[in-house]
């Protein structure tokens, strides 16, 4: 992936790294260990942390602006493209912080990562290690994700990410988590000596994933792949080595190979399981006291969808719908999907009718509310 790159920055600090974000640039770490966590950046860039978005607290989603950085239960770079960030040290990213994600690319593009090993210095935390979010043409080279807490790499949205000689391991639930992510690759990585804390190595829910010369050895979870939708995972693993794990690995129970028939399959399959996906992420959430989905309910949508209720003639952003919903205490008890449309608590007296239409891309990308 050739990136368009106007200037190279050399930095031995964490304050010299945020002052260097920018696109179109490249980013050479020369020093041994970025310390990412919160007291530490407070102190070093200013930086507070927030609350993104919270149905209670918001009565609308926060709008990020674009090159921006925040601290969100973790660090977050949002909207960067184009920009290389590389150690001529192997640099450790670390983060004292057990209960945050390390670091999180959000709305990116065009964006490398090369020669990093991000951990929790904790010996047990509940934060994630790498997150690619609503992003696309990122390349992870050389990286090592030491968990030492739940999930090794979080792909929600992502589209066209390649990693390539990474080592993921020590990740007590999964060491992939992946969520409506397409063309993400895998080559030569190493995915090894994960816990047994969830039930499978890798999650994968409408996702398209591909290994190739992967050594997946020494996992403790009782399966593979899991997919909460309950359909055939769409996995591709070629010339890999996959033993000394609990599961029995047959290739027979994926997809062999990424022959256009297999994929044709898959794509005539996608917008039924994006129905099914955004109503289970729906009713597992109106009920709760969190909205820990929202990443996952963007990445359904495309940028100029629009939501429309006939009865008040209204368009609204759906992280909006949606807070309203929780507000009022909206609940679902039954739903059936019909093509492309949702009947929600049939037959009852709050029975709504959510007609979709999509896009070339299969996003949504108009929502009738009847």
């Amino acid at each position: 992936m050739a990136l368009e790159i106007n200037k190279t920055i050399k930095v031995n600090s964490v304050k010299e790294f945020f002052s260097a974000l920018d696109d179109n640039t490249e980013i050479i770490i020369q020093c041994e260990t970025f310390n990412f966590t919160l007291e530490n950046l407070e102190q070093n860039i200013g930086i507070k942390e927030i609350t993104e978005e919270h149905w209670y607290t918001h009565k609308k989603p926060i709008k990020r602006e674009l090159k921006s950085y925040y601290f969100s239960s973790g660090l977050v770079l949002n909207g960067y493209q184009n920009l290389i960030i590389r150690s001529e040290e192997h640099t450790n990213i670390i983060s004292d912080n057990d209960s945050d994600n390390i670091l999180s690319f959000k709305n990116c593009r065009g964006i490398v990562l090369e020669g990093i090993s991000i951990f929790h210095t904790s010996l047990v935390c509940s934060g994630s290690v790498l997150s690619i979010l609503l992003s696309s043409e990122i390349t992870i080279k050389d990286c090592s994700l030491n968990g030492s807490g739940v999930i090794g790499t979080v792909l929600i949205g992502a589209n066209d990410v390649k990693f390539y000689n990474v080592n993921i391991y020590n990740n007590s639930f999964h060491a992939i988590y992946s969520i409506n992510s397409f063309n993400i690759k895998f080559e030569e990585c190493n995915i090894f000596d994960n816990h047994q804390w969830a039930e499978s190595l890798i999650y994968s829910d409408v996702s398209y994933l591909t290994f190739k010369n992967c050594l997946i050895n020494n996992n403790q979870s009782k399966k593979l792949i899991y997919t909460s939708l309950g359909d055939l995972p769409y996995a591709n693993f070629e010339n890999c080595e996959i033993n000394n794990n609990p599961f029995i690995f047959n290739l027979q129970g994926y997809i062999e190979d990424s022959s256009q028939n297999n994929y044709a399959l898959f794509k005539k399959e996608k917008r039924n399981a994006m129905l099914k996906l955004f109503i289970v992420f729906l009713m597992s959430q109106l009920e709760t006291d969190n909205d820990n989905r929202n990443v996952e309910f963007v990445s359904l949508f495309s940028k100029d969808y629009k939501i429309i209720d006939k009865e008040k003639n209204t368009q609204s952003d759906f992280l909006f719908l949606y807070f309203s919903l929780k507000k009022k205490g909206f609940t679902i008890n039954k739903y059936k999907i019909i093509r492309n449309r949702i009947v929600i608590n049939e037959n009852a007296k709050n029975q709504e009718i959510w007609s979709f239409s999509f896009n070339k891309n299969d996003k949504f990308k108009k929502i009738k509310i009847k």
